[in-house]
């Protein structure tokens, strides 16, 4: 099964100022992507890069063509399918770290888990990806005291998604989960 399959997504835009045209994010994409590739988006600004990242994380669903993502149709799924997909296998790493000022580095590794069916033992794998990038010791910290550099805390902010890369999950470690309900799916 591809990761991604998108087949003539098109995203358009209302007219900024009346009277004008509306504008062409997206024309016609056609892209798949297997399960372990690494793709790189990279475009000039205002080339529909955000635009079409939005479309594969479900965040926007006004579009035209299809989109799957590891098999599920975004535009076809509920909203509570979307978001277990989104909880359990869709990671994403913004450019500003989006770390809640009020919790320490632990604590925002650990936010993911206290939505959808948590994680067992969840402080362990946490703790092993505080460890992994260097900030096992800054894991009381917040980043509102800013002790690490900006750098260290948007490290801790890629722990949050510290299960696997989107496509996997070691929230169900022996058994597949689905791809559209987050439920395993009992396959070995």
């Amino acid at each position: 099964m591809s990761a991604i399959e998108l087949r003539g997504v098109a995203k358009q835009y209302p007219p900024r100022e009346p009277g004008s045209l509306p504008q062409d994010l997206l024309r016609g994409v056609d892209l798949v992507v297997r399960r372990g590739e690494f793709v790189a988006v990279e475009g000039q600004s205002g080339s529909g890069k955000s635009t079409l990242l939005h479309v594969l994380g479900g965040l926007d669903r006004e579009f035209a063509g299809e989109a799957l993502v590891l098999g599920c149709d975004l535009r076809a799924v509920t909203d509570a399918e979307l978001a277990a997909l989104r909880h359990t296998q869709i990671g994403f790493v913004f450019q500003s770290f989006n770390l809640l000022p009020a919790l320490t580095a632990l604590e925002n590794v650990l936010l993911p888990d206290f939505f959808g069916d948590g994680v067992p033992d969840a402080q362990r794998p946490a703790r092993e990806a505080l460890d992994r990038v260097g900030l096992a010791d800054k894991a009381r910290a917040r980043p509102a005291a800013r002790a690490p550099s900006p750098g260290r805390w948007w490290r801790g902010h890629l722990c949050s998604w510290r299960t696997s890369p989107p496509g996997t999950s070691t929230r169900a470690p022996a058994k597949e989960r689905s791809t559209c309900s987050g439920s395993s799916t009992g396959k070995e």
